[in-house]
């Protein structure tokens, strides 16, 4: 190879790899063009994002509309495109103090569940009963009940129907829940931990005007020690907050709480028994009864 003709760009076993100066010329070329629109590109992006910007207000505005829109729209089809039934719930200022759902229904189980589904009543007045307390075996409906009560506030406080037969429900301020028994590994917090860290949430941001589950507050630590706390933190809501409450519990000694305070009441979910077996009835009465199986 002339080396005054051609440059050497390197020698390999199997070939050398050189260049003439008219392909240095083509090189050279093709290296600015692709430069060029690079740049050219790059400003292109820049000049649409800048257009894009000066509406992303409008578009964000768009979007609440559409969504709104949607949220309207889904709650008028809802009582229509099913057989089971919905109402449109008597909305009561907070100063009436007072929930009443007559045959309630939890709105997504009752739709994944094969067998009729079994309504419950909840009566909730600030002057005779605003703190409920729910014994009753385990799978027996008590967190059900709980979750399906909440449900249907919060639903009728968005402007939807509520599955039920009728409702009165005075405004509440927030919906608190502490249900579960599951832990946050990645916060590094216990099942207790986390119970006891729900517990706090709801004694320190709850009023007076805020509706309250409680879902089997101990179970994560000794029978001892769950029963002292649940029985403390039972009695400070019913007491001190004095907000709508429904606190299902295993310890049934919680109950006696009811001949000691006002605006407390026990109920339990109705089962039947044999020697044999225990029935459920999912349904949800006023009173208390230890269960004894013989």
């Amino acid at each position: 190879i002339d080396e005054n003709k051609f440059n050497i760009f390197e020698a390999l076993k199997d070939g050398i790899h050189f260049v003439d100066s008219k392909m240095k010329e083509y090189s050279d070329e093709l290296c600015s063009f692709q430069k060029e629109y690079k740049n050219v590109q790059s400003q292109f992006v820049k000049d649409m994002i800048n257009v894009a910007c000066e509406y992303v207000k409008l578009f964000q505005l768009f979007g609440n509309i559409i969504g709104l829109l949607d949220v309207i729209i889904s709650f008028s089809f809802l009582p229509c495109s099913t057989s089971r039934k919905f109402v449109r719930p008597q909305l009561l200022n907070s100063e009436h103090g007072l929930i009443y759902i007559r045959n309630g229904r939890h709105p997504c189980m009752e739709m994944s569940c094969d067998l009729p589904f079994i309504s419950n009543d909840l009566e909730l007045d600030k002057k005779n009963n605003y703190f409920s307390i729910i014994t009753g075996p385990n799978m027996g409906g008590k967190s059900t009940y709980l979750r399906q009560c909440a449900l249907i506030i919060l639903m009728s406080q968005i402007g939807s129907f509520v599955p039920c037969e009728s409702a009165k429900i005075s405004l509440v301020d927030k919906i608190i829940t502490r249900v579960g028994a599951s832990d946050y590994q990645l916060k590094g917090l216990s099942t207790f931990m986390a119970e006891m860290v729900d517990a706090c949430s709801i004694l320190r941001s709850a009023t007076s005007e805020s509706f309250v589950i409680v879902d089997e507050l101990g179970r994560g630590t000794s029978t001892y020690d769950g029963f002292g706390l649940g029985w403390s933190i039972a009695e400070y809501i019913a007491t001190e907050i004095k907000c709508f409450t429904l606190f299902a519990t295993h310890f049934h000694e919680i109950t006696e709480l009811e001949s000691i305070h006002s605006g407390i009441k026990n109920y339990q979910v109705y089962t039947q028994s044999d020697k044999e077996e225990l029935i459920m009835c999912y349904k949800v009465i006023s009173g208390y009864k230890p269960l004894l199986i013989c």
